[in-house]
């Protein structure tokens, strides 16, 4: 400690720029200036080797060459404290005792345990009913985050079923032992745009009304369906409505993935989608059998496993930050936009290697929902 100091010292003459204030630091150099309590086998030594008829001198020098750094006013405390009460711990401070027991802190911890989404009136209730003992609810809001528990917005995730769970697992598992790459797969799926010119976050000044953003009941909204593949994207289909089974085999199918798959993949491919009664229906897979579209089949409810997700949420982002629409056509237009403009082979790469990350968690959850 007492090197330490001496250090700072320098430091502080030498460097006009260092600062001191818990940790001293400059451009050259980062030392901790941490003050803290002699360790109980330090005290312990001092009081050993006082009864043994050393002097503080002695005892400092027999310290300093065992490598403890302790101040010499340090060891006369120490000894002084054992001669009057006949202890070396710290002795009991003044000021109110803690109101907050060891028992308290297992009923929160318990119950925070078994709800996480239980307010601190309610916590107020249990510690009532089972200690009869009223706590404040600032008192047990401190006592709750010296717990470790923070409040945060709940994040959702996908509902799985216990079967998926399962075909989720050994899907992952398989996809490790092949090393697969996804190198001739082609992600598709479809999905809503509704017209919304608004980010999800906005800010204000202190002394200003927050600007009320006008939001209709019933938007308009589009549905859009594409694919992308390590070669780049699909062309993008935008229409109105639901889609049919004809429709998806005419316009999908037969004008989108087959030209698209011919040229990028004359060799063969791997098609993916999900299992939507249009996509199961005989109409369409005596379709695709016919054209030698290979249905790459997938776990149900995993859009985790489906790249393209993540282009969805860009669209989406993209189209209320900086196209900022406010009619069906400047929507349609924007969404055409993004497609032309950002949906370049790298970014795609980008997405289709994200499964690097889902694959992996997908088995450490065993099935459940990664949360990507």
């Amino acid at each position: 400690m007492r090197s330490t100091i001496m250090l700072v010292n320098s430091l502080i003459m030498h460097c006009n720029c260092c600062h001191l204030s818990f940790l001293v630091s400059c451009k050259h150099t980062f030392i901790p200036f941490i003050m803290s309590k002699t360790p109980s086998h330090i005290r312990s030594r001092i009081v050993r080797y006082h009864h043994m008829g050393y002097k503080l001198t002695k005892i400092l020098e027999i310290l300093h060459t065992e490598g403890y750094d302790v101040h010499k006013s340090t060891i006369s405390r120490i000894i002084k404290r054992f001669n009057n009460f006949k202890q070396i711990s710290d002795r009991p401070r003044s000021g109110r005792p803690n109101i907050v027991t060891n028992e308290h802190l297992d009923i929160i911890d318990k119950a925070m345990a078994e709800n996480d989404e239980m307010t601190a009136r309610q916590l107020q209730a249990v510690l009532m009913n089972k200690t009869n003992v009223s706590l404040s609810i600032a008192t047990i809001k401190k006592t709750r985050r010296k717990l470790g528990w923070r409040c945060e917005g709940t994040r959702y995730c996908q509902l799985i079923r216990q079967p998926n769970k399962v075909d989720r697992f050994h899907y992952a598992l398989t996809c490790i032992r092949n090393k697969e790459n996804f190198r001739n797969v082609i992600f598709t799926n479809e999905c809503t745009i509704e017209l919304d010119h608004h980010a999800r976050i906005s800010f204000r000044k202190l002394d200003e009304q927050p600007k009320l953003k006008p939001r209709p009941k019933h938007p308009v909204k589009v549905h859009v369906w594409s694919g992308i593949s390590r070669t780049g994207s699909m062309p993008i289909v935008i229409f109105d409505g639901i889609m049919r089974t004809d429709f998806y085999i005419n316009e999908i199918l037969g004008k989108a993935v087959i030209p698209y798959a011919r040229l990028n993949y004359p060799n063969g491919y791997r098609f993916m989608q999900d299992n939507d009664p249009k996509h199961t229906a005989n109409a369409t897979k005596t379709f695709m059998k016919d054209n030698d579209i290979y249905w790459w089949k997938t776990p149900a409810e995993s859009p985790d496993l489906n790249p393209i997700e993540l282009v969805w949420h860009q669209l989406k982002d993209y189209l209320r930050r900086f196209h900022k629409p406010h009619t069906k056509d400047e929507l349609i237009c924007g969404i055409k936009t993004f497609w032309t403009t950002n949906m370049t082979p790298e970014l795609c790469q980008t997405y289709i290697s994200h499964l690097r990350k889902v694959i992996p968690a997908v088995i450490r959850r065993e099935g459940k929902a990664t949360g990507y």
